[in-house]
């Protein structure tokens, strides 16, 4: 691994991370924020309305990293209902701009926000999310900013070292991440159609395509290159 592909991972998970979010969608995680005081170590601004850069008629989605559940609630009960099985999902609403807003907001604590983006997860519910665009709307210190994205940078290689393997040929950076969207949001109760997947990609290529050059050397197996745009994995797939 080249310190310059490091420093390209970090580069564009930080411009990433710091894409602008509306007035309204800040003014939701001051409300989360008044909800779990200091606890907060940071709010991170994912899925729909981030994409489309439009947050009215929708439901704005956040995670909210905090540093230990038990004062994030200041009580046992939901404390260790979310230690237990992670996250703990709320609803919120709050008026900005003469309209409501609305949010769901989930609590994960750092050190399992940390070990869900990694290998250590098998399932992808964390790192299947994560290696996708997320603002950092807050972080309380630089400290924990560079928590944050060094996580969400270990979601993109864990998204991938998971992923190659399952490609059944040369595939281009498109169908990897398509492949491996597909495979994510099937593991989960909720189904996603094939045209929305799709979507996930064509909202951010130039991340997705960035994000695949950046990680190749620090993949722990050999990926070569077929033509200009398309890739394989030495040895071949599982599949």
């Amino acid at each position: 691994m080249s310190m310059q592909t490091e420093d390209d991972l970090n580069r564009l998970i930080r411009r990433t991370a710091a894409q602008p979010a509306s007035s309204v969608v800040h003014l939701l995680a001051e409300a989360v924020r008044g909800r779990h005081g200091a606890a907060v170590q940071a709010v991170l601004f994912y899925g729909s309305c981030l994409r489309s850069g439009d947050d009215r008629g929708g439901m704005v989605d956040l995670y909210v990293i905090v540093d230990r559940y038990r004062s994030a609630y200041g009580s046992w009960g939901p404390a260790l209902l979310n230690r237990v099985l992670p996250p703990n999902v709320f609803y919120l609403e709050a008026k900005g701009e003469e309209r409501v807003v609305r949010c769901k907001y989930a609590v994960l604590s750092v050190g399992d926000f940390e070990r869900g983006t990694s290998g250590r997860w098998f399932h992808s519910y964390v790192w299947g999310r994560f290696a996708q665009p997320t603002a950092v709307l807050y972080a309380q210190s630089p400290a924990a900013a560079d928590r944050v994205h060094a996580a969400l940078g270990r979601a993109v290689v864990t998204f991938l070292s998971r992923t190659i393997p399952c490609m059944p040929g040369p595939f281009s950076a498109q169908e990897l991440w398509l492949r491996g969207l597909t495979l994510s949001y099937r593991a989960e109760l909720r189904a996603e159609r094939s045209a929305k997947l799709a979507g996930l990609y064509h909202a951010a290529p130039d991340y997705y395509d960035r994000a695949t050059e950046a990680v190749l050397p620090r993949l722990p197996f050999t990926v070569e290159r077929v033509g200009e745009e398309r890739l394989f994995l030495q040895g071949g797939g599982l599949f």
